[in-house]
């Protein structure tokens, strides 16, 4: 039996009780207003639009007082609180998109989708990764510690991840991409 068989084992026991704390996770509603505001600052692959959302992200990040480092190709690092060990949440900040001059977000029943007001189209709304980032920055509100992974140029050929500084994860025991 390896150390993590063991682990679950013992963790598992109705006799024993966990050493990890537990925080109750109730009903989370995804904060829409937020996707708006996320959406609406396209991104596309190798655009000035993506380099102006990442600035926009960075700042984002700061206000709410997390620690934040961004690399040279456009990475951003975020930590929130200090611990041991962290669960770090990965969303990538580049969309493969057309921009869209008049793009909103139009609810239909319990669907979102990208419309374009002056063509009167359905169009791609680059929810990824948007979707990911509204996640993470919506952990980073609920949760004490948190680290948060921004990788540039995902969708070009995982560049942004290639280039990653792995140091920052040292003291990471799992990373999730939602």
């Amino acid at each position: 039996m390896n150390k993590h068989q063991n682990y679950w084992q013992n963790t598992s026991s109705s006799k024993k009780k966990s050493k990890l704390p537990v925080t109750k996770v109730g009903s989370v509603t995804p904060d829409l207003k937020l996707l708006d505001w996320l959406v609406k600052h396209q991104s596309v692959s190798y655009t000035q639009e993506m380099e102006d959302f990442i600035k926009i992200l960075h700042s984002y990040c700061l206000e709410k007082n997390y620690k934040v480092v961004e690399d040279n190709i456009g990475n951003l690092y975020v930590t929130k609180g200090k611990a041991d060990s962290y669960v770090c949440i990965v969303a990538h900040t580049d969309t493969n998109q057309e921009i869209q001059e008049s793009l909103q977000l139009v609810q239909i029943e319990d669907i979102l989708i990208g419309w374009n007001k002056h063509t009167a189209q359905q169009v791609g709304a680059g929810f990824d990764d948007k979707l990911g980032i509204l996640i993470a920055l919506q952990c980073l509100e609920f949760f004490p510690t948190l680290k948060v992974f921004f990788p540039a140029l995902e969708e070009v050929g995982y560049k942004g991840t290639s280039a990653a500084n792995m140091s920052f994860f040292d003291d990471v025991n799992f990373c999730i991409q939602p």
